[in-house]
């Protein structure tokens, strides 16, 4: 029994080892992060210039502008028909008009500072529940991993644009997202 004891021991500690690198990996750890906040607070639509800030230690600065910029243009758009505000709701971090309910965070590629998550979303507002997939971009700023795109895996929600960026870089994008 003393014989098996080392061994009892060490081969626990080799098996955590491949599990270690996958939980504590910090882009994992922001797209959980971010999303779950998202969910919870079931924010949907256009965020405000507040929500903005709330997402702030999770979303690059570039995204961060390009989200000013758009909201600002949501806010100052006086004249909204119905069909406007509805669009207005739905949800920009993902590829599916509804939103998550639910997510599960796959794989992560890496490039660099540059990581891929892919990221499984549930949404079970109606049945049956519908699932997808979308990858996020994660990229390391001033240290801290942040969100720097969603690419956009289902493309039924957002016509000819691939990802987040391109949506919010493209003013006629933005309007068709609206209409």
């Amino acid at each position: 029994m003393m014989k098996l004891l080392p061994i009892l021991i060490v081969l626990p500690a080799f098996a955590l080892l491949g599990c270690e690198d996958q939980q504590s990996d910090p882009s994992l750890e922001t797209v959980k992060k971010f999303y779950s906040s998202r969910i919870e607070s079931q924010a949907h639509g256009m965020p405000s210039l507040s929500e903005i800030s709330q997402m702030a230690p999770y979303i690059s600065k570039e995204l961060r502008a390009l989200l000013d910029a758009a909201s600002a243009e949501y806010a100052g758009s006086s004249t909204k028909s119905a069909s406007e505000e509805k669009i207005e709701d739905g949800d920009w971090f993902t590829s599916m008009f509804d939103g998550p309910t639910s997510f599960i965070v796959g794989e992560v590629q890496s490039s660099g500072t540059k990581h891929i998550v892919s990221v499984r979303f549930t949404s079970a507002q109606q049945l049956p529940a519908v699932n997808w997939r979308d990858r996020i971009v994660v990229i390391e700023e001033e240290g801290h991993h942040v969100i720097a795109n969603v690419e956009y895996e289902n493309h039924w929600a957002f016509q000819d644009n691939t990802t987040l960026v391109d949506v919010l870089k493209d003013p006629k994008a933005r309007r068709k997202r609206r209409s």
